[in-house]
């Protein structure tokens, strides 16, 4: 599904409708005026239509862009040089420059369901969907047990619980535990995810980090579905 509709742009109440095909960067001296903060980039990045979707490109060289659907609580950082593909609904773009915070509200018509996708030129256009990564019930019992604190957060900061505390909620040892987490991480490696295969520069907390950062993104989990967690305690 395509996002064939207006992209609406909202900064501290000005509003501006971008049709497919139009743009608008925005910055210290960009399309949308931000501030004059001597800190923020002049173009700290732009949105953008392009292969039926909409998309957020950060174009600085230091401000990391924190992106957050409200709607479907789909999250991500987008890194300078990096884009992100926008999942649709109403989302909240924020940044730092300094010791000063903005806020830019966008919202557009939700396409598929689907990683809010971020890539570098070593992977431009990978998108991977949930929808292709079926899961059995154990799996995703265990993505949720990892995801339940950022779920229940409200918030775009991940809150990761230590493999312990994971495993004592699902009732599992810690080496089942560590069993079915290769399995599932070993999944999304194969589909595509990066950064869930745990390596020498890479240690678990990271695996684990990404793997709920992806789930969350992705719709494979949602708030909603942790009545199964509890299911497994009744």
């Amino acid at each position: 599904m395509s996002q064939s509709g207006p992209l609406l742009v909202d900064f501290c109440g000005e509003t501006t409708s971008l049709a497919p095909g139009e743009e608008i960067s925005f910055g210290r001296a960009a399309d949308l005026a931000i501030d004059d903060n001597p800190y923020l980039h002049r173009v700290v990045g732009r949105f953008e239509h392009r292969a039926g979707r909409w998309w957020i490109r950060n174009l600085g060289s230091q401000i990391v862009l924190d992106v957050y659907s409200s709607d479907t609580r789909a999250r991500a950082q987008v890194a300078p040089g990096t884009d992100a593909a926008l999942v649709g609904g109403a989302t909240v773009v924020s940044f730092t420059a300094h010791l000063s915070n903005y806020e830019i509200l966008v919202s557009c018509e939700p396409a598929a369901v689907e990683l809010l996708t971020q890539t570098g030129a070593e992977d431009a256009g990978r998108t991977v969907l949930a929808v292709n990564l079926p899961m059995t019930d154990s799996q995703l019992a265990l993505v949720l047990a990892l995801a339940e604190p950022s779920l229940l957060s409200g918030t775009a900061k991940l809150t990761i619980p230590p493999s312990k505390v994971a495993a004592a909620r699902l009732g599992w040892s810690m080496s089942t535990f560590v069993r079915k987490l290769d399995n599932v991480c070993d999944k999304l490696a194969k589909a595509g995810v990066r950064g869930v295969k745990a390596s020498g520069s890479d240690p678990a907390t990271n695996r684990r980090e990404r793997l709920v950062e992806y789930a969350i993104s992705s719709g494979l989990v949602t708030s909603e579905m942790l009545v199964l967690l509890d299911e497994l305690d009744s």
